[in-house]
C-alpha cells in the first residue's frame, strides 16, 4: 500500500501492531487490524518478518564488512547530514575509496572465480 506525501511523491505505508513507529525520525500514521483474526495474522506476519530479517542479517554478515559500513554511513550521511547531491557524492568518494584496496580487489577476484554470480553465494563466502 502506498500513500502520497506532501511533496506529491508516493511513499510506502506499512501495517504494524504498535503504538508508535519512527522512520527517519518522523512519526507515521499506523493502520491497526479491526478484529481478532486480523490481529493474529498481523502478529504472525511480524514474527515471520523477524525470522526473514534474521536470515538476511546472517547472510549479509558474510559480506565484506568495511564495504557495508561505508555504504551504510554514506546512505545515512546522504539522508541526514548532506545539504546537496554533490556533498553526498563527495562523502561517498572520501569514505568509499579507502575501502577499495582493503576489500574490493579481493571481492572482485572471488567474483571472477564464480562467487556471487547469478545472485547466489553458495560457491564461497565473499
Amino acid at each position: 500500500m502506498n500513500t502520497t506525501g506532501d511533496d506529491g511523491k508516493l511513499s510506502p505505508s506499512i501495517k504494524v501492531r504498535s503504538s508508535e513507529l519512527r522512520s527517519f525520525g518522523e512519526k507515521q500514521q499506523l493502520s491497526f487490524p479491526q478484529d481478532h483474526t486480523e490481529r493474529c495474522e498481523c502478529m504472525l506476519e511480524i514474527r515471520n518478518a523477524l525470522e526473514v530479517a534474521l536470515e538476511l542479517a546472517e547472510q549479509v554478515s558474510t559480506f565484506p564488512q568495511l564495504c557495508l559500513r561505508a555504504d551504510r554511513n554514506s546512505a545515512y550521511h546522504a539522508v541526514f547530514d548532506s545539504s546537496s547531491f554533490t556533498q553526498a557524492m563527495q562523502y561517498e568518494m572520501d569514505h568509499g575509496l579507502p575501502v577499495i584496496p582493503a576489500e574490493a580487489v579481493t571481492g572482485a577476484t572471488k567474483f571472477s572465480s564464480g562467487a556471487g554470480r547469478g545472485g547466489t553465494f553458495s560457491k564461497s563466502k565473499l
